[in-house]
């Protein structure tokens, strides 16, 4: 197979032409490094070297361009690199002279993420592990870079997160709220034992207004509809599973006509 031409397409990439009019892309690198531009004449057997080392290139600065965005993981960069269809080896070696260069490194990733999950979100350190995890990093370097950050921090995020709570649900019971920011912590990555006695101190000033807003809104949607007798059952009902107070809702039962 003989050269016929050389095309600039984008970059270091060029199209090259053969004889037999088949084109090949290839690096800039490539060309260089085999003499290509005084070396005309090709045989298969180069050919299908020049042609590897090229997808390897290919393969390596695709991952550099895909890095250059975010800080990847090397379970994000073979995943990326398979769905561009290159073969394992190749992946295998690009890995490797990523890892020789400096742009995977598993500590600082970690590091990394764990901080920017801190300060942009209200994720608890349970869940942060496990999308490390899911990212292929080491169970023994997350827990390691876990540990390093403070309880505090975690508590101002809690605290955070039920004021927040305390906020939007201003019409639950006491028992209800305290239900649902406990459900929410945990799954957002807080283990109980992080929250429990914050959640024990809440307490809510307005508490008895918030039953009787709720018993007054019940008892006259169904008032019409239900007979003195059933309408006691199901608001008494109806409450309880609210998370009220057996007695306070009792006394309010018993003044309904």
């Amino acid at each position: 197979m003989k050269i016929i031409k050389y095309k600039k397409i984008k970059g270091n990439i060029y199209e090259v032409l053969f004889d037999n009019n088949i084109k090949y892309n290839l690096y800039d690198d490539i060309i260089i490094n085999h003499n290509l531009l005084a070396q005309k004449d090709i045989d298969s057997k180069l050919l299908e070297k020049i042609l590897k080392e090229n997808d390897e290139l290919s393969s390596y600065y695709l991952a550099l361009k895909y890095i250059n965005i975010k800080m990847r993981s090397e379970k994000e960069i073979r995943n990326y690199l398979q769905k561009k269809d290159f073969v394992n080896s190749i992946i295998n070696k690009t890995i490797i002279l990523l890892r020789k260069n400096g742009y995977i490194n598993e500590n600082v990733y970690t590091s990394a993420f764990i901080n920017d999950a801190i300060n942009l979100s209200l994720d608890g350190p349970c869940k942060i592990k496990n999308k490390l995890m899911q990212l292929g990093i080491d169970e023994s370097i997350i827990d390691f870079y876990l540990k390093q950050i403070d309880s505090e921090i975690w508590e101002k995020k809690v605290e955070k997160i039920i004021s927040k709570k305390i906020k939007s649900n201003h019409n639950l019971s006491i028992k209800s709220l305290k239900l649902k920011i406990t459900i929410h912590l945990q799954n957002n990555g807080y283990s109980k034992e992080m929250f429990v006695d914050l959640l024990n101190n809440i307490e809510l000033e307005n508490e008895e207004e918030i039953f009787m807003k709720e018993a007054n809104k019940l008892k006259n949607k169904y008032a019409n509809k239900f007979d003195n007798n059933k309408l006691k059952i199901y608001l008494k009902n109806k409450l309880y599973s609210k998370g009220f107070n057996l007695d306070i809702i009792n006394s309010y039962i018993k003044k309904i006509d």
